[in-house]
């Protein structure tokens, strides 16, 4: 049998200053054909977990598309157009294929229509036909619609966040459609939801409220009826009127037992709702309990995070460290900020030179002034590393990068943003995390477990942005109300 393995990954945030092109895939990965074998030779994601049930069970994998663009604002109607149709001259050009293998986000948007999953799925199946299955994974962070309940398809979402099971969810995905194929299930899609945004910051699976509910649900799932059980909290920086969290049961063609599952798990998790509103702690407090402790405190400034769409370039963490005076403390401090035009400024200014600087808001123009400082520059890079954690193997490219001193502040200025997840971030530009006072994440969660080693004591500061992870702040527009935190219910 014939097995198409396709990854289209990309996160939308609908407050994001950019809308997503088409470089913005090429700048991560976009692997055409068997040049996926390459791309993903040392690396534990979900396409290799795929590849891996597929060579198991002796069934033939056509590699047709894998890309991965960064979170951002939604895409270019170009944009999308043009990775589908590269999609589709591979599915044409390949052997006749009796199923698919898809890895996708759940909250990938277009500027013109919020479900792009299912302007994926529908494209996909006008090529394919509607009658061979296709096993989808799923971010567990996706905006799930009643639109993305079709025919033969079937979704499977990770199970932890941090995510670090994307290798696990791709095998159970494949495992699902070989089953499938072999005839020995029929799997059915079975979705509840709930008037319900839950902050990243305290959409932890490992500890809080949502540890509860994910032992408990998994624990739901047998080899018989329930084949999967998946939860969403969903991408809240999306200002969609259908936002929500959502559960989806994939069942063996029992969609009345499935049904009880959804319900019954979303009644669980509307019980908690309260327990779903984060304590995250005024920014002038957390540089203040981090100064007065030894050892390292890591701060999340969260409301700036790349991960999640913003552009990683608000300066508000760096204007309150210089309005403290603490470029004049004993006490040395990290942070990131994006902004090419300053990264290449340094670079050309050269590695122990002073010079003077407009810092920030170089993406963000609608949110602030960039900010004049004078620094010396220490190091210049080429803003690569390979992540140790979390996404083990996969090189960031951060671009033209410049570690810049303000006294005792030390700032990495990259050209682009990415993923915060890893230390490499800070020891790739020559600092070493045991040495500062405190350290500055533009990430809400993924960034622990890289990061638990060298903290003395982890807080999330209340800080704005497009990633804005206080929900009763983000500036929806068109949510339909009542949803919970935004509404008393």
């Amino acid at each position: 049998m014939n097995i198409g393995i396709a990854q289209i990954i990309q996160e939308s945030n609908t407050f994001s200053p950019f809308k997503t092109q088409l470089k913005e895939f090429y700048h991560q990965y976009y692997y055409l054909g068997k040049d996926i074998y390459s791309g993903f030779k040392n690396t534990k994601l979900e396409l290799n977990g795929m590849l891996d049930v597929l060579n198991d069970n002796n069934m033939k994998h056509i590699p047709l598309l894998a890309t991965h663009g960064s979170c951002s604002g939604p895409l270019t109607r170009e944009c999308f157009n043009s990775i589908l149709n590269d999609l589709k001259k591979l599915i044409l050009d390949a052997p006749m294929l009796n199923g698919l293998l898809l890895a996708l986000h759940g909250s990938l948007s277009i500027e013109d229509e919020p479900d792009g999953e299912s302007e994926i799925l529908e494209f996909l199946q006008k090529i394919v036909s509607c009658n061979i299955p296709i096993g989808v994974s799923l971010d567990l962070h996706g905006h799930i619609t009643e639109r993305m309940i079709k025919q033969n398809v079937f979704y499977v979402g990770y199970k932890t966040y941090p995510h670090i099971d994307m290798y696990e969810t791709g095998k159970k995905t494949a495992n699902l459609l070989v089953s499938t194929l072999k005839k020995e299930i029929h799997p059915k899609m079975t979705l509840s939801k709930l008037p319900l945004i839950i902050s990243p910051v305290i959409g932890s699976t490992d500890e809080g409220p949502m540890k509860t509910i994910y032992d408990t649900f998994i624990n739901l799932e047998n080899n018989h009826d329930i084949l999967d059980v998946s939860c969403f909290m969903v991408q809240p920086w999306l200002d969609y009127n259908d936002l929500g969290f959502a559960t989806l049961v994939c069942s063996n063609n029992n969609q009345d037992k499935a049904k009880i599952i959804t319900d019954s798990i979303c009644d669980q998790v509307w019980n908690i709702r309260n327990k779903l509103i984060p304590n995250l702690i005024p920014l002038d407090d957390s540089i203040k309990s981090g100064l007065s402790r030894n050892g390292t405190t890591v701060i999340s400034d969260c409301g700036d995070a790349p991960s999640g769409g913003s552009a990683g370039d608000n300066p508000t963490v760096l204007k309150k460290l210089l309005d403290l005076g603490l470029d004049k403390s004993d006490k040395n401090i990290y942070l990131t900020l994006v902004d090419p035009r300053a990264a290449k400024a340094a670079s050309n200014s050269g590695v122990g030179k002073d010079l003077e600087l407009r810092l920030g808001h170089y993406f963000s123009i609608n949110d602030g002034k960039p900010l004049k400082i004078k620094a010396k520059v220490k190091t210049i890079t080429d803003g690569s590393f390979t992540i140790k954690h979390g996404l083990e193997g996969v090189e960031m490219q951060f671009g033209l990068t410049a570690l810049i001193m303000i006294g005792s502040i030390s700032i990495a200025v990259r050209s682009y943003g990415g993923l915060e997840w890893d230390v490499g971030q800070y020891t790739s530009v020559g600092l070493d995390l045991k040495d500062a006072s405190i350290v500055f994440v533009k990430s809400p969660s993924h960034f622990r477990e890289a990061y638990d080693y060298y903290a003395d004591q982890i807080l999330i500061a209340d800080t704005p942005g497009a990633t804005r992870c206080n929900i009763q702040k983000v500036e929806y527009k068109n949510m339909n109300h009542p949803i919970f935190p935004l509404n008393n219910i």
